[in-house]
């Protein structure tokens, strides 16, 4: 009896889902490739292929239907996997559905990963829970574009975080400093990357806080 190639075995449709889970562990980067895009290996497996081959497995025609199945399906996707996706040029429109469907808890655990790509915290930053916007504030790979955003939130703890992150850049900090709220203010005097010249403003600010903050600011030793 003839024995097909993996290759061929890896790409048919028909082969089964016990087989093309064995394959999976193929030294061969072409099996694995035509793995990821075979609608009959295991859903499991694709989260696997998914970190290396992020484009094949979401061009998959089975996850579509994993999604109808389940809504919240991204939430049985190891995080490396929805990371890998977030970073293709074209994110698949399920994908971004089942991120709606899914608890804000999950999200949060998602929003507190330290290699989440910009775009998936850019998502993240338009959901309605705040506790949820103040971990994108908070996160080092939070774009500029979204921290700007940000710094206009109607919670003023959102905008306290933008303040404090070391990567918002001197022109929000600047903005911020003149903020309403005391609390924000405060984030912008603690901030080691705020430019001298906005320091200066808010040494006669009506907080006292934020004055002793300001006072003991290194950069006005």
């Amino acid at each position: 009896m003839m024995t097909l190639p993996a290759c061929e075995l890896a790409s048919n449709p028909s082969t089964p889902p016990a087989q093309l889970q064995e394959l999976a562990n193929s030294p061969d980067a072409t099996v694995r490739r035509q793995l990821a895009a075979n609608p009959n290996t295991p859903v499991t497996v694709l989260w696997k292929l998914g970190v290396e081959f992020p484009q094949e497995v979401a061009q998959n025609p089975i996850l579509p239907l994993c999604f109808l199945e389940n809504p919240e399906f991204v939430m049985q996707m190891p995080m490396e996997t929805l990371c890998s996706f977030s970073y293709l040029e074209a994110v698949p429109e399920f994908l971004q559905a089942s991120l709606k469907q899914v608890n804000f808890g999950f999200k949060r655990i998602v929003a507190k990963q330290e290699n989440l790509p910009p775009n998936l915290l850019a998502w993240l930053a338009e959901e309605t829970d705040a506790d949820l916007r103040f971990l994108v504030g908070k996160h080092a790979n939070t774009s500029v574009q979204v921290l700007a955003k940000l710094a206009q939130d109607s919670d003023p703890l959102v905008r306290y975080i933008v303040g404090q992150n070391p990567v918002t850049p001197a022109s929000i900090l600047r903005q911020l400093a003149a903020d309403e709220d005391g609390f924000v203010r405060w984030a912008i005097a603690c901030n080691l990357n705020t430019p001298a010249a906005t320091l200066a403003q808010l040494r006669d600010d009506a907080d006292d806080y934020v004055r002793e903050a300001i006072a003991k600011h290194p950069s006005l030793d």
